[in-house]
């Protein structure tokens, strides 16, 4: 909605950055990893003055992490791996300390699609869930139990949100 601060878990290119901003959103956190990705996230956030990119993954620590590319997608990976896989390390933050350390003053929405990390996620957002409620939309199909843990995550932090499930992706909201 028009004012709403946004954080985009996954920009990739800055798609839906780009449509938060045409919609109105005051701020929109751009958070990622890939070298890639976020060189064209840049160029995006200069036709859209303000998307912040920020090149980090998010997770449920600060840490550097193994992350793997595999031609248009990315992933944090903990297991062993082939030599033949592109490798990186990138950092990663948690949601409640980049709000806190950007003092940013509210958080009305989260739009993730993480390769299966968004439960990581929503361990490092329990606080940003518990304190300002943001309307979540958050991809499912990554992991088998996806919907399931992530509900309950979001339940843990702030257990007034209304939870809808569709096809691949959890919407989540508290009524107002």
């Amino acid at each position: 909605e028009s004012g709403d601060i946004v954080i985009d878990a996954g920009s990739w290119i800055g798609d839906f950055a780009a449509y938060a901003s045409a919609k109105g959103a005051k701020s929109i956190y751009a958070f990622e990893p890939e070298d890639k990705f976020f060189q064209l996230l840049t160029q995006t956030s200069k036709l859209n003055k303000n998307i912040i990119p920020v090149k980090k993954g998010l997770s449920n620590e600060i840490t550097k992490a193994n992350f793997i590319t595999n031609g248009a997608s990315s992933q944090f990976v903990t297991e062993d791996l082939s030599s033949s896989q592109k490798i990186s390390v990138v950092e990663t933050v948690t949601i409640d300390s980049f709000v806190n350390e950007n003092n940013i003053e509210r958080v009305d929405f989260i739009k993730s699609d993480i390769e299966g990390f968004e439960r990581n996620m929503l361990k490092g957002a329990q606080e940003t869930l518990r304190k300002f409620a943001p309307k979540l939309a958050l991809c499912t199909y990554h992991l088998p139990d996806d919907p399931e843990v992530m509900e309950a995550l979001i339940k843990q932090a702030n257990p007034n949100y209304n939870i809808v499930h569709k096809r691949k992706k959890l919407y989540a909201s508290v009524p107002k």
